[in-house]
């Protein structure tokens, strides 16, 4: 069955004000490819058949994305591919209608062994076997690319591979375990190259080559009567087989009703809509996805926009006491505001997850003040408090934009952020600011946090964790925590420390070593 992009979380209806600020949406987060993250094969054909260059290649998408996907097998083929071993290979068994098979053989030098063939023969050297990841959802059908295996043994297959010339699920779905497929071919264009091959004569040339699996070899002879070896050129090679990568998903806005209500465009995989001042209505807007096969799903929301209600003066609250010092704090009041702060990463004290339970996100946000009150209006007053129901919100949209740091990262370090990847920061003088930590934010990012929670079912923004792994935003400010608990924690010289274990929902150990980093201070 072909990959078909999903909708996993459908497009919310809005409703806001002509005075919003533009609100991206991060499609990514509502939309999928369950079989590929957008990785793709070139098979490229030596250029001694006959066929426009063009025509010579096939691309194919790899089903590399766990779940649905088949990574255990994209994982072996890629471990041949990244060694070259699938270089000048041939392909060495072609049966119409039915498949066109390669990644058993190379042939090179044989016009130099034309008295004896078979030494011009190499086999591929063998990884040790994949296990099978045959899926119903990922049937033989043409155009597919799968794993070849010895009869009997499901967990066979090492190197070769095949492509379907037809569809083959009746049969090739149901023996053996069923074969593995783990790509298809991007379009019907990069048939074209595959069903050159199908379209050649075969002959069975096992004695003169020594391989019992050459009975339906393929071979391109310019004089179909003179059919005599001369060399390398009488084989089908695949000159070369790289991988690159794709985005898996294209997006399109295919439908807005009221373009004088509202813009909106897709950039960077994010839906963004612009409120034109003074205007108000309902707009619906429609998306489209389109995989790397163009196979489409589509999603369809409204947009309510309303004129901005008058806030009536109100007078301030009690700024509820805060327990923290004021070394959690960045307070660079005292320079000039026309001054800038530089903030560097510091690689001498980092540790970014070794302890770490999840992947997670650490940002930094402009204060009001000590007791870390947020000018959400840029008037220069304290009008959001911590312990507001809104103050999350406000904080995480209120951070510095370029100030981004992963850590955890789901027990893969290598997606930490690094002194390098940070950069420098530059802050303004005559602010105040703050660190805060999304607890297993990492994937989801700033702005998808904040849809996230925006959407959440519940109607509150940053609400306790339900379960382990939900991602929660934890401030310098215990009134901000909505497990009322500590996680985040200076240790003096401008180090910080993390804690991203949801107290309600665990009993934390609260040694603050889920992130540990420091910041240097440049004037």
């Amino acid at each position: 069955m072909p990959s078909t992009p999903l909708l996993i979380r459908p497009l919310n209806d809005i409703v806001t004000t002509n005075q919003a600020a533009d609100q991206p949406i991060n499609l990514l987060t509502h939309f999928d490819d369950p079989f590929t993250t957008g990785l793709t094969a070139r098979f490229e054909l030596a250029p001694n058949i006959s066929a426009a260059a063009s025509s010579r290649v096939s691309n194919v998408v790899l089903y590399d994305q766990t779940g649905q996907g088949a990574p255990l097998s994209v994982r072996n083929f890629l471990s041949y591919v990244n060694s070259n071993a699938y270089r000048n290979g041939i392909i060495h068994r072609s049966i119409p209608n039915f498949i066109v098979q390669g990644g058993g053989y190379v042939v090179d030098g044989l016009a130099n062994t034309l008295g004896t063939p078979a030494n011009a023969v190499t086999e591929i050297t063998e990884n040790p076997p994949v296990q099978n990841e045959f899926s119903a959802t990922r049937s033989n059908t043409r155009g597919t690319l799968a794993f070849a295996k010895l009869g009997g043994d499901p967990n066979s297959a090492t190197s070769q591979w095949f492509f379907n010339l037809a569809n083959n699920a009746a049969n090739l779905d149901n023996q053996n375990g069923g074969f593995s497929v783990f790509g298809e071919v991007q379009s019907e264009a990069d048939l074209v190259a595959i069903d050159l091959i199908a379209g050649l004569p075969r002959f069975d040339r096992r004695t003169s080559f020594g391989q019992g699996a050459f009975s339906d070899l393929p071979l391109i002879f310019p004089d179909p009567n003179n059919p005599q070896l001369t060399g390398d050129e009488n084989l089908v090679r695949y000159q070369n087989i790289s991988v690159f990568q794709q985005d898996e998903l294209r997006f399109e806005l295919v439908g807005n009703t009221s373009s004088d209500l509202l813009k909106a465009e897709i950039r960077n995989n994010q839906l963004v809509l612009d409120y034109l001042p003074d205007q108000t209505g309902i707009a619906t807007l429609t998306v489209r996805a389109t995989n790397l096969q163009g196979r489409v799903v589509e999603d369809t929301f409204s947009v309510t926009v309303g004129p901005a209600p008058v806030t009536p003066p109100v007078t301030p609250p009690v700024t509820p006491p805060v327990d923290l010092s004021e070394n959690l704090l960045f307070d660079f009041t005292a320079i000039a505001p026309d001054r800038s702060v530089t903030l560097r990463l510091a690689d001498d004290v980092l540790d970014l997850g070794s302890s770490a339970q999840f992947d997670n996100l650490i940002g930094l946000y402009r204060i009001a003040d000590d007791a870390g009150s947020i000018d959400s209006d840029g008037d220069g007053q304290a009008d959001i408090r911590v312990g507001d129901a809104n103050y999350a919100q406000a904080a995480i949209l209120n951070r510095v934009n370029n100030f981004q740091v992963r850590a955890g990262s789901g027990g893969r370090p290598g997606r930490n952020t690094t002194a390098e990847q940070f950069g420098e920061v530059i802050l303004a003088g005559g602010s105040r600011y703050a660190p805060f930590v999304i607890a297993n934010g990492g994937k989801l990012g700033f702005d998808g946090f904040v849809e996230q929670e925006v959407y959440d079912e519940s109607g509150v923004f940053n609400n306790a964790a339900e379960r382990m792994g939900e991602a929660v935003a934890y401030f310098a400010f215990l009134g901000a925590n909505p497990d009322g608990a500590e996680h985040v924690r200076s240790l003096g010289n401008n180090t910080f420390g993390f804690e991203d274990l949801p107290a309600n929902r665990a009993r934390p150990d609260f040694d603050f070593n889920d992130a540990i980093f420091r910041l240097e201070i440049l004037a």
